[in-house]
């Protein structure tokens, strides 16, 4: 199954998006994931939000037996998420700037992929005993 989710590009727009993820993973089965795919959610939302200027943001929800897939759209093709050194380097102190690490930690796999007119930054959660 296949669920979208639309918003405009607001500072509201991640809590929004990770209780709708929530919400849509608790009744499809897969509530043991839910903890994982609201903080990966919430981080790639917000990413959006802060570093481009898309009038829209798609949340892209794919369900199926063994695993939750999550696709965060928006129409800044050009700027792609930027990958920050690791968290155990001293340079790295700022109170941003962690959340594609999270999203690399929590999620079993999470990749950019870029169009002419757009992009989207995905992850992917395995559902226990996947694997």
């Amino acid at each position: 199954m296949n669920y979208w989710f639309t918003g405009p590009n607001l500072p509201s727009s991640a809590g929004v998006a990770r209780r709708w993820v929530s919400d849509l993973l608790r009744h499809n089965g897969h509530a043991l994931l839910v903890d994982r795919a609201e903080l990966c959610t919430f981080e790639l939302v917000a990413n959006a939000h802060l570093h481009t200027c898309s009038r829209v943001i798609t949340v892209e929800v794919s369900l199926v037996a063994a695993r939750v897939l999550v696709r965060v759209h928006d129409d800044a093709p050009d700027r792609e998420p930027q990958r920050r050194a690791t968290w155990a380097d001293p340079g790295v102190l700022g109170c941003s700037g962690r959340g594609l690490g999270l999203v690399g930690i929590l999620a079993d796999a999470w990749s950019v992929e870029s169009g002419p007119a757009s992009k989207y930054v995905w992850f992917a959660l395995d559902a226990p005993g996947a694997k």
